[in-house]
């Protein structure tokens, strides 16, 4: 992934989500965002039923009803941004540093949802 881009490139990377692939233009957006790796990987099948084998061992800890996922009409995999990456890129954190303490590294995922005006309100209030 290249480094950050321009304040320009970013409405037109959010623009690419009204065409072509989610995945790819999530990506795209988090690399103008300027996040760089290459720890890429993807869901078999973008689909829930697979977030769930793959990614929730302990399902105490992870609530369907509050993530909605019935509302989930496509799941993906983006990458893994690790600690070490992160600091490379300190750029991206307010707080200019990295807090070690916290965590080793972060997955991001790109999740399509119904178009609606209550999902705009609701989605504030997931915790994942």
């Amino acid at each position: 992934m290249a480094s950050h881009s321009t304040p320009h490139a970013i409405p037109l990377a959010l623009q690419n989500f009204e065409t072509g692939n989610l995945t790819e233009n999530a990506l795209n957006l988090f690399q103008t965002l300027g996040y760089n790796t290459d720890r890429r990987d993807h869901l078999n099948r973008p689909e829930y039923a697979e977030f769930r084998e793959y990614f929730i061992s302990d399902p105490t800890r992870f609530s369907e009803e509050r993530a909605r996922v019935s509302d989930w009409l496509y799941v993906d995999l983006l990458f893994q941004l690790s600690l070490s990456e992160m600091k490379s890129q300190i750029f991206l954190f307010d707080a200019r540093r990295v807090d070690q303490t916290v965590m080793e590294a972060y997955l991001f995922f790109v999740i399509e949802l119904p178009l609606s005006p209550s999902r705009l309100t609701a989605f504030t209030c997931w915790v994942f």
